[in-house]
């Protein structure tokens, strides 16, 4: 039995344990959706344009230096042809480590110059690849699974400094809803997430549900959230006050005990309902019950009525139809009747 000096000699452990977390500052690694014609389709149907997204995650950042001086970030881009990196705190940066660079809300003019000369490069270099590509028709979604791996680099070599620990967190931003063709890499970003303890959460500016970003936020206990776009993209700043009163506060400000998997919150922010865990079919983009998968690649599909698969060129083997393995059962059993038969 465990005396009383020895219980509270525990609880002030467990109090300073705390605290120290709580001073730890955070690490918050956005991921920005910059598929032109998601941001178009999603603009048309009365949301905020691209443009008015990224003003307002500069003064979401803004916010997010005041809480912490040792606050960084990290901004990944995503679009069709891959993922870069837009900008990167000087404190995470190798190079720069040993030089005295600003850090905290100094970064901001940093950030403004950098993002805008970035993006406008970027913007060129799409405009380039999309304009030798005219002749193949067709929707192309963002590669988000690489921006997931550049994530999920980042908080590997945040979680391994041993000086300077931080809390790291993702945030993705975007205007996509399905991504089937990148499920299992998508997937495969997200339980290493969830082992790091890396909270998800996620901003979808559309009229449907992204499925994944769903499934991501509920096995990491982020938050999920796609609010009405008549309300956020009619109204100046109404898509800043969602950001900054849903996905400002880091992780123990959200939760009683962060350490633990528990999900009681301090905060009243949205909670999942029913999110669906089914996978879509890499062909036609439908939710599957019961599909077939590609023993090579994993790729999921409603129908197998080829025999390559579309992922990764492999030849499948189909099976013998039902009634043809039928007629093999009757067969044998015939055939061990008879030779019994012939026995007696």
């Amino acid at each position: 039995m465990a005396t009383k000096e020895e219980e509270e000699e525990r609880e002030e452990q467990g109090t300073q344990h705390t605290s120290e977390l709580d001073d730890l500052p955070s690490s918050l690694i956005v991921i920005v959706d910059l598929n032109q014609e998601s941001w178009i389709d999603s603009t048309a149907k009365g949301g905020p344009s691209v443009i008015e997204t990224l003003e307002s995650l500069l003064t979401f950042l803004r916010a997010f230096f005041m809480l912490h001086g040792g606050n960084t970030v990290t901004i990944i881009a995503a679009h069709p042809y891959g993922s870069e990196f837009l900008y990167q705190s000087p404190a995470l940066q190798r190079s720069k480590l040993s030089a005295h660079q600003p850090s905290g809300a100094l970064e901001m003019d940093e950030i403004d110059q950098t993002l805008h000369e970035r993006i406008v490069s970027l913007s060129k270099k799409l405009k380039s690849k999309s304009s030798q590509e005219t002749s193949k028709a067709g929707f192309k979604c963002s590669l988000i699974s690489s921006a997931f791996a550049l994530a999920a680099c980042t908080v590997n070599r945040i979680s391994s400094q041993k000086v300077n620990r931080m809390l790291p967190r993702v945030l993705v931003l975007t205007a996509s809803t399905e991504l089937p063709s990148q499920y299992i890499p998508i997937m495969n970003s997200i339980f290493s997430m969830q082992k790091a303890n890396v909270l998800i959460d996620a901003l979808v500016v559309s009229d449907s549900d992204c499925s994944f970003l769903q499934q991501a936020a509920d096995i990491t206990n982020g938050v999920y959230l796609r609010p009405d776009l008549s309300k956020v993209g009619g109204t100046s700043g109404a898509l800043l006050s969602w950001m900054i009163s849903v996905f400002l506060g880091d992780k123990h400000t959200r939760f009683l005990n962060a350490d633990s998997q528990s999900r009681s919150t301090l905060l009243r922010l949205p909670q999942a309902q029913d999110v669906d865990y089914r996978s879509s079919c890499f062909k036609t983009g439908q939710m599957v019950d019961v599909g077939f998968v590609c023993s090579v690649c994993l790729s999921i599909f409603a129908k197998c009525d080829f025999f390559i698969c579309p992922t990764c060129d492999s030849k499948i083997a189909l099976d013998r139809p039902a009634g043809a393995a039928v007629s093999k059962k009757r067969k044998v059993a015939a055939a061990a009747a008879q030779k019994g038969d012939e026995g007696k």
